[in-house]
């Protein structure tokens, strides 16, 4: 019998304002602040009667400030973000590029002496389908006595995602078809002897690796088909981000 095997990878997805300060938000994920690690974010302040007086922080900590006026940078520096403003408009930009894992958390605040407005950044990392591993390893039930070959009983496949951040939130899915035919999930009492979820592996390397940041891996053991037919066997790996609407 021949296995071929198949990954297909979906994600699914489930301003700020006030009277004089307000935020909003270029290339988030959402609305509750999801941000893509690995990508560009645009964080832009709006002072509606700019008076020459402002400051970005983030964690408590001043990273740009005007004052009458004149505006700076404030160490420590980060090189991946970048600051813009217009004074005559009052808007006053950060761009994180890339994001990284240490953003996650992080609580931006921006105010123009008066008035402040709050952004808190919840950092995403969604694996590259690319990074996604199949393999497959036949099982045995002895050897054959006449030609000393072994025995194929099934075969035992496992699908391991790329580094991801809420893992949690993972969910695979067998499908098992003939060539021609509908794929049909997989659910006990149909040809397989079951899958098992739940192991995973810490991915703490990288920008976009941390605590949290998991590899997750999915095993099915199917059976050896009594017909002989090849069957192409299809794993789903979804991500759920829920969307604040």
């Amino acid at each position: 019998m021949d296995w071929r095997h198949l990954v297909i990878l979906f994600v699914c997805f489930v301003s700020l304002s006030d009277a004089e300060v307000s935020i909003s938000t270029l290339n988030t994920l959402g609305e509750d602040g999801s941000i893509e690690c690995g990508s560009q974010v645009i964080l832009m302040c709006k002072i509606q009667s700019f008076a020459g007086t402002m400051s970005w922080k983030a964690d408590n900590t001043t990273m740009m400030s005007c004052i009458s006026g004149s505006c700076r940078t404030h160490p420590p520096y980060h090189p991946n973000y970048g600051f813009a403003f217009d004074r005559v408009n009052g808007v006053f930009n950060i761009t994180i590029n890339p994001v990284t894992f240490s953003e996650d958390k992080k609580q931006f605040e921006c105010n123009d002496g008066s008035a402040s407005q709050f952004f808190t950044a919840s950092v995403k990392v969604l694996p590259d389908n690319r990074t996604t591993v199949l393999s497959s390893t036949d099982i045995t039930n002895g050897t054959n006595s006449t030609d000393n070959t072994n025995t194929t009983e099934g075969t035992e496949i496992k699908v391991t995602t790329g580094c991801m951040y809420p893992a949690e939130n993972v969910q695979f899915q067998w499908y098992f078809f003939k060539e021609g035919e509908t794929p049909v999930l997989y659910n006990d009492g149909q040809q397989t002897d079951g899958s098992t979820n739940g192991s995973t592996t810490d991915c703490t390397a990288g920008d976009c690796g941390g605590d949290g940041v998991k590899q997750m891996t999915s095993v099915l053991t199917f059976k050896q088909d009594s017909d002989g037919e090849d069957y192409y066997i299809q794993a789903v790996v979804t991500i759920q981000i829920p969307l604040i609407n």
